[in-house]
């Protein structure tokens, strides 16, 4: 089975490593901060159109929908 590394917990990362586990790609997420630093205080994301438009085609939306 063909397994990719991520680096990175950010957007684009868990996008990614989303992306791949949808096409039966096994995945390997490494992110430096924990998880409750990443978690804790002030944020949003702005998300452009063309990234979006990612989001909708993997269905990694309704994630995002879920929780806000």
């Amino acid at each position: 089975m063909l397994k990719i590394i991520v680096i990175g917990g950010g957007i684009g990362g868990l996008t990614l490593a989303r992306a791949c586990l949808d096409a039966g790609i096994e995945v390997e997420l490494y992110e430096k901060r924990p998880l409750d630093e990443m978690l804790s205080g002030p944020g949003g994301i702005f998300i452009q159109t063309n990234a979006l438009r990612g989001l909708w085609g993997n269905g990694t939306i309704n994630n995002v929908k879920a929780i806000t």
